[in-house]
């Protein structure tokens, strides 16, 4: 994704929210031959469409990969444990 090409996934669960079904790559079951037979052929067969997962992929990663979100996401992260420690606390002295 990150070089800007069409990719085609299967599904699993480390990349679910990273990724759009026709938007920035074909998802196709684990072990779905036919599907994974259908959606090679789709893309050989609407080569804009290679074009068009290629740049959202890479749109995609260089988004949502950035140092700025990473940044951003451990922020978010140790706000939450941070008030999730005060929360903890308080209820123990009450």
């Amino acid at each position: 994704m990150a070089f800007g090409k069409a990719v085609i996934i299967t599904e699993s669960l480390g990349v679910v929210e990273y990724v759009k079904d026709g938007y920035n790559c074909l998802v196709v079951r684990a072990g779905d031959v036919e599907g994974l037979s259908q959606a090679i052929s789709y893309l050989l067969e609407n080569p804009h469409e290679i074009l068009k997962l290629g740049e959202n992929a890479r749109r995609t990663i260089e988004t949502e990969f950035s140092v700025d979100r990473f940044v951003e996401r451990m922020e978010n992260l140790i706000q939450k444990l941070t008030l999730s420690r005060s929360i903890d606390r308080t209820e123990r002295t009450t």
